[in-house]
């Protein structure tokens, strides 16, 4: 796997916390999966980065503590959480990258815009040494009109399958009306972390995945009964 570094990183409080916590946060976006997710013990992952097991704890620690300078406030400004504090991952070891999904959107657009810029260049230039005329305002306005026909055509016929993230509000709502111990809070941060994806798909049923986190949640409290 590969992740984008973009240059909003080194504007991030992140970089305050000194080079060995920025150099593991960077690390962790490079390492994780397309899930954001990091999956590495603490010992294989100082191993990989070449630090001393100590050094990185302690980088990992602050890196899991609320951030109230952060710009983003998801999960009260986390950069990481650990996936064994998350009631639907079994695994006890390994982060979620919190904001990762974000740097890479960022770094994405102006990829795509750099490369637009540089392919209007190089048909400008192949005009102008050719030869041929510019296309004219006319053509150009012609062929803008048919592509936002082409895209708002596209866009009606996927409106009705789009999944609409719910409000804190009706979580808390659905919560009480199962009677269930679900952190409605918790439940929002950690879907919009992601980008309400489960997997490799964008969620389609958020109620779904409450009575999934009720589940694991009833799962865990009878382990602890039982232990």
């Amino acid at each position: 796997m590969y992740g984008i570094i973009h240059t909003k990183i080194f504007d991030s409080t992140v970089m305050a916390e000194g080079y060995q916590v920025a150099y593991v946060f960077i690390s962790l976006v490079t390492l994780a999966d397309e899930n954001h997710i990091c999956d590495f013990a603490e010992v294989a992952l100082a191993q990989r980065l070449f630090m001393p097991l100590h050094k990185l704890k302690e980088a990992l620690e602050i890196l899991q503590q609320p951030d109230a300078e952060s710009k983003s406030q998801a999960f009260e400004g986390r950069r990481i959480i650990a996936l064994k504090d998350m009631p639907e991952h079994e695994s006890n070891r390994g982060w979620l990258i919190v904001n990762r999904e974000d740097y890479i959107r960022m770094a994405s657009k102006e990829y795509r815009q750099a490369k637009n810029r540089e392919r209007q260049q190089r048909k400008r230039d192949k005009d102008k040494e050719s030869g041929n005329k510019s296309v004219t305002e006319v053509e150009m306005s012609r062929s803008c009109h048919d592509n936002i026909n082409v895209n708002i055509n596209k866009i009606d016929s996927s409106v009705k399958k789009r999944f609409k993230a719910p409000l804190l509000d009706e979580v808390k709502a659905y919560c009480d009306e199962r009677n269930n111990d679900v952190d409605a809070n918790k439940f929002i941060d950690f879907y919009t972390a992601k980008d309400w994806m489960i997997g490799r798909n964008k969620m389609k049923d958020w109620k779904a995945a409450v009575r999934t986190w009720e589940s694991k949640s009833n799962q865990q409290e009878e382990k602890i009964k039982w232990s």
